[in-house]
């Protein structure tokens, strides 16, 4: 058997090398879902992988996105939106 949690929902991303300096543990982002849920959601960095991927140019980072009536399904793609992010 195997058991999924889904509230809180992990939210993994891989993002850009130049905004390393900018994202800690605790910010906040906005999590856009793609059709057919869509919506924006709030979600916190829970962890920031500290390996670059040289080829691509990124690093992982983990969002906790809070889903406590289960509205949003998992596995769904998304995009994230950072402050001060273009």
């Amino acid at each position: 058997m195997t058991i999924a949690q889904i509230d809180p929902l992990n939210v993994e991303v891989f993002v850009p090398v130049a905004l390393y300096a900018t994202i800690k543990v605790g910010t906040e982002a906005t999590v856009i879902g793609e059709a057919p849920v869509g919506g924006r959601y709030i979600a916190k960095v829970e962890v920031i992988d500290p390996l670059m991927d040289a080829r691509s140019g990124t690093f992982g980072i983990r969002l906790l996105l809070p889903n406590p009536d289960n509205k949003i399904p998992a596995g769904l793609r998304c995009k994230v939106e950072f402050p001060g992010s273009p």
